[in-house]
């Protein structure tokens, strides 16, 4: 044990500089694509608690090039707070339920 102490195999303080990096590399990565585009974003289920933060949190991020919501609520009767009026947009919402089947 004592000679991974001393080689800093195990160290956490080794290995915190190359964990921050690929956080940083990760986060560039995940909001665009290889050539440059930011993906297109489908919320199934994004009235609920979830959904409507996670489309604020994109929104708001600008993490990309389009949001839409799927719900089988409106908008309107979803009790949405004053915040989440742009990012629920009536503009991005397609009603559905994925709960029945389709014919």
């Amino acid at each position: 044990m004592a000679a991974h102490a001393q080689s800093g195999v195990g160290d956490s303080s080794t290995l915190q500089p190359e964990a921050e990096k690929a956080t940083t590399t990760s986060t560039a990565s995940a909001s665009e694509h290889k050539n440059g585009v930011k993906p297109s974003v489908l919320i199934i289920g994004g009235l609920g608690y979830c959904g409507r933060f996670l489309a604020l949190y994109i929104h708001n991020n600008n993490l990309a090039s389009e949001v839409r919501i799927v719900d089988k609520q409106l908008p309107e009767l979803a009790w949405l707070a004053p915040e989440f009026s742009e990012a629920c947009s009536r503009s991005k919402f397609i009603q559905a339920d994925a709960s029945r089947k389709g014919k």
